[in-house]
């Protein structure tokens, strides 16, 4: 809940519910499949919510013995912490994260061979991007894929594609895939894109000329950017990308850029390869029709927030199951 004091002194608050993600796929850890006796072995664990504050245990067992553990914490603030040991015993061993919630082992090879089908394929990483209407959709679906995707979210509340004050989307999208950044670089098999709540601006052309929101010149160019994102989003046919239309809003001023923004979104896609919508539009707010509730497998459901723009909770699980089916037949599940 936020609460702010206009300048006759008078409140105002608005609250906004989010679902937070499950602790079950929090930690990834990164150690070596095989080692020599007595080499030291490292040990890296990486907290995914890059805030820290992580208690566990580092344990290493050795082939008909027992397990040997030690505490191993990421300190508040921190993302990431490293843990070497040196194991002197041939054969197989098991390396163990044992933290709150969740258990990772992996098998270390010292001086032997390691086993056929050792090696994991390791899960496709799944980007979740956009501005705040990310924010609720992104948890519930790394807890609908957990153990069959890796999911990232990169989340920047308030921004837009027709603004560039906060974030250039268009610079961001290449820097995501890139690496240019710190623990970006991640070459995701696919990215979830949901971002426009906050469109509706006043653009520039390529040719310097200024746009007004929202007629055909606005959607062209504002198409031109989300086609660039798309592009970048594709890696040259190594990606898919997945993008949410916005359901319409409450407030009817609101209601010309969402419909533009859509249009737009529509029209970008169809030129990229590997770029689909899902029309969340169509499935919240059929026809432009604005609802609170709607009717959803049998069960009236509340499916907006007060400020009759960001999904619900429960709005956030429709958008979820719609947006699973799609993964699984264009995308990298």
């Amino acid at each position: 809940m936020a609460t702010a004091r206009r300048p006759d002194q008078a409140e105002e608050t608005a609250a906004f519910s989010v679902r937070t993600p499950s602790c079950q796929d929090r930690l990834a850890v990164t150690v070596q499949r095989v080692a020599r006796p007595g080499a030291r072995v490292r040990v890296e664990v990486r907290d995914r919510w890059k805030i820290g504050g992580v208690r566990g245990r580092l344990c290493a067992t050795p082939p008909d013995r027992r397990a040997g553990c030690r505490a191993l914490r990421i300190p508040e603030g921190q993302a990431r912490v490293s843990a070497t040991f040196r194991p002197r015993r041939r054969g197989r061993w098991r390396v163990e994260i044992r933290a709150p919630s969740q258990r990772i082992r992996r098998t270390l090879s010292v001086g032997v061979r390691p086993e056929r089908g050792q090696r994991r394929e390791a899960l496709p990483t799944i980007l979740a991007t956009g501005d705040s209407l990310i924010q609720s959709v992104y948890p519930l679906l790394a807890d609908r894929l957990a153990g069959r995707a890796r999911i990232e979210a990169d989340i920047h509340a308030g921004s837009g594609i027709s603004k560039t004050l906060l974030v250039d989307w268009q610079r961001l999208a290449r820097r995501q895939v890139a690496g240019l950044q710190p623990d970006a670089g991640l070459q995701p098999d696919a990215t979830v894109v949901f971002v426009g709540s906050n469109d509706g601006f006043e653009m520039k052309s390529r040719a310097g000329e200024s746009i007004e929101c929202c007629g055909e010149p606005w959607i062209a160019e504002y198409a031109r950017r989300v086609r660039r994102m798309m592009v970048s989003y594709a890696r040259r046919g190594r990606g898919e990308v997945f993008w949410l239309t916005l359901p319409s809003p409450r407030d009817v001023r609101r209601q010309p850029a969402a419909f533009a923004v859509n249009a737009a979104v529509l029209h970008a896609a169809g030129a990229v390869p590997g770029a689909h919508v899902v029309r969340l539009d169509e499935i919240f707010t059929p026809g432009g029709r604005y609802r609170d509730v709607m009717l959803y497998r049998g069960r009236r459901l509340r499916v907006r927030e007060g400020d009759g723009i960001h999904l619900s909770v429960p709005g956030s699980a429709i958008a979820t199951s719609a947006l699973v089916p799609f993964l699984e037949r264009f995308g990298p599940l």
